[in-house]
């Protein structure tokens, strides 16, 4: 009898801990970061303790992953929000601007835009194959179908350009300096005529889930984390 109760007490012990675990709000993350995928969701997961955190590294598994992991809110940047209908609860800023001006880099040489048909631009793929091409013409604003060259971090972008697989890469003009100082090569950028790209976002999907105390905890990450995701602040829209 005294061994049934101990599993008694055990298995009572275990449903409070996987109760209280369920309880938690579930946040999917995509927003690609030069920090490994583990990496990420492990340190957001340790500065989040309320939150119940998955990150992802890939559109698709992201995707996949709303469908079957029943999220209560998504972090990542609003293109991709809105291309699951999900509305912005919560903005990331960065120095007081939701909004990240993206250039286009050479290497010795600008490149003129009137001359994009058959060019290879490495991009940071954050809606896949058939989507980037758009996304891209709207921030690039010019004429021409270019060759898309995707990749999974933002610091694989430098190596198409370095190993000659791409005739520019598109990135934030805020990583430009970073970039130089990094390669050691004379790095040239073209200023683009399209439209700036809006930083990650929250969004909630469980009307229960609160929005502000989700904002409230992502303020609550160090600065390198933040900073990782190109972001300073987090405002409850």
């Amino acid at each position: 009898m005294r061994g049934l109760h101990k599993v008694i007490i055990l298995l009572a012990v275990l449903l409070t801990a996987e109760s209280s675990w369920a309880a938690k709000p579930k946040l999917l993350v995509y927003v690609p970061t030069n920090i490994t995928v583990r990496e990420f969701q492990t340190r957001l997961q340790g500065q989040l303790p309320d939150l119940e955190i998955r990150a992802y590294g890939r559109i698709k598994d992201f995707e996949r992953a709303i469908k079957s992991e029943n999220p209560d809110a998504l972090l990542s940047y609003p293109v991709v929000l809105e291309s699951q209908s999900i509305a912005r609860t919560a903005q990331g800023e960065r120095r007081g601007s939701p909004e990240d001006n993206y250039v286009l880099v050479t290497l010795e040489k600008p490149l003129v835009l009137e001359t994009l048909d058959g060019a290879t631009i490495g991009v940071l793929d954050l809606l896949g194959r058939k989507r980037m091409p758009s996304l891209v013409s709207g921030i690039v604003g010019a004429p021409g179908k270019p060759k898309l060259k995707r990749v999974k971090r933002p610091e694989d972008l430098l190596s198409l350009l370095l190993l000659d697989m791409a005739d520019s890469i598109l990135v934030p003009e805020r990583l430009v300096a970073e970039l130089k100082k990094s390669s050691g090569t004379n790095l040239v950028t073209t200023q683009l005529r399209g439209k700036s790209l809006t930083l990650p976002s929250l969004g909630i999907i469980t009307a229960g889930s609160s929005s502000k105390l989700i904002a409230e905890a992502l303020n609550e990450l160090d600065s390198q984390t933040k900073m990782a995701m190109g972001v300073d602040t987090w405002l409850q829209l």
